[in-house]
């Protein structure tokens, strides 16, 4: 996962703080409903959205993230303790999440995880893929395709492990032109195509290109989620 933590600049920081649609509860009311914990543990919490979803289903939650760039951005919350070293967590915790994370993670550091879980524990993993096509055809984009994969592969969880269930669903979601381009600077495949079209990587300045071309009313965006929920036998 520290591969993954280098990849966040200071500034892409600022811009997963300033605008993330509220897709992680949705998921998790999906996933959870009314279960509770005493401690979830939040692999790869970034500025803490996930973790402050999870405040609604445990009474102590622990983000774990390696890039300091996205601790200092970090949402605060009385339940929510962040830290950027697994040595630092409290262990057992009786709730496990990956969020958009699982994909950076080899099979050694998710063991350790597995490991720190209580008898009884429950994991999460779950992401979602935000259909930006929308923005892209308006703007003109020339996108490469992302590899990366949005559904994560339920056996690499061993035999201690029973998948309670698992869903695939779509949502929508409105959001500004402003909100927009926080979140597309933060796709790497889109921002590049972004910086090359109007040939600038000046937030101002792409805000005012977009503002021609898109109007100020809300965006209506689609989003595919999906989770797999685990117990350990």
């Amino acid at each position: 996962m520290e591969k993954s933590a280098a990849a966040y600049s200071k500034e892409i920081a600022s811009h997963y703080k300033a605008y993330r649609p509220e897709l992680h509860s949705v998921l998790l009311k999906k996933c959870l409903q009314a279960d509770s914990f005493q401690r979830g543990l939040d692999v790869g919490s970034g500025v803490g959205h996930s973790s402050i979803a999870l405040t609604s289903y445990c009474k102590e939650v622990i983000g774990l993230e390696p890039s300091a760039f996205m601790l200092q951005q970090a949402h605060q919350h009385p339940q929510i303790r962040y830290e950027s070293f697994y040595t630092q967590v409290s262990k057992p915790y009786d709730l496990l999440c990956f969020f958009g994370v699982l994909f950076y993670i080899n099979d050694k550091e998710l063991n350790q995880y597995l490991l720190g879980l209580s008898q009884t524990g429950r994991v999460i993993v779950a992401d979602f893929k935000i259909d930006y096509s929308y923005a892209i055809d308006l703007l003109q984009l020339n996108v490469q395709k992302l590899n990366y994969e949005h559904i994560s592969d339920k056996n690499r969880f061993n035999q201690e492990f029973s998948l309670l269930k698992s869903e695939v669903f779509l949502t929508h979601f409105q959001c500004t032109t402003l909100e927009l381009l926080h979140l597309i600077i933060t796709e790497p495949h889109i921002n590049t195509a972004l910086i090359q079209r109007f040939n600038t990587t000046e937030f101002t300045q792409l805000r005012a290109e977009l503002s021609k071309i898109m109007s100020d009313e809300l965006i209506e965006l689609k989003a595919e989620l999906n989770y797999l929920y685990f117990e350990r036998y």
